[in-house]
Parts: C-alpha cells; sequence; structure tokens
C-alpha cells in the first residue's frame, strides 16, 4: 500500500486562507497558485520521506508526534501515521506566528 496524505480541515481552512491574502488582498493571483504548487509539491515529497523533517518538540505537545517543514514563509505541521500509511496535514501557518499558540 504506498502513503497517501490528507488535509485536516484546519490545513484546509489555512490553505484557502493564505491563497485568499495573497490572491486578493495583495492582488497576486499568480504568487498565490504558485505557492499552492509549491505546497502540494511538498506534500507529494512528505509522502516519499514521511520522517526525514524533524519533530516538534514542545511541552505543550504531548500525545502526537508531530513533525514540521518549511515552504517560503510557512511552516506545514503534519503526523505520519506509520501504521495505515498516511501523512496527515494538521495546519499550516505562516512562520512568523507562534505556532505552538495556532495548533
Amino acid at each position: 500500500m504506498e502513503n497517501r496524505f490528507v488535509l485536516l480541515p484546519k490545513a484546509q481552512e489555512d490553505l484557502e486562507n493564505i491563497f485568499y491574502y495573497i490572491a486578493v488582498e495583495l492582488v497576486n493571483p499568480e504568487a498565490a497558485s504558485n505557492l499552492i504548487n509549491k505546497f502540494e509539491s511538498k506534500f507529494k515529497e512528505l509522502l516519499i520521506f514521511p520522517l526525514s523533517y524533524p519533530l516538534i518538540e514542545s511541552k505543550l505537545i504531548f500525545q502526537i508526534d508531530l513533525r514540521k517543514c518549511i515552504v517560503d514563509n510557512y511552516i506545514i505541521v503534519y503526523y505520519c501515521n506509520e501504521k495505515n500509511k498516511l501523512v496527515e496535514i494538521v495546519r499550516v501557518i505562516y512562520s512568523k506566528t507562534n505556532y505552538f499558540q495556532d495548533l
């Protein structure tokens, strides 16, 4: 069985908000599309090498081994469910925020 990924609802909302902000508020739909393409490429890379990025080390996160990777100014927070061969994208957060607070 091949690995697959799923966007959890909050991650889907994050991507929609990022696209809207760049495409509509910054009036740059081409940049928004390019960024979404970068995210999709990174999600596909995570299917091949899901454990290649570091775990998030925090006392606030204790039940699940969340990992993070960077795409431009954003942090993709994800969980690798090895048993089900599933990469769960938990959040996509702007890197200048306190992402522990946003999880």
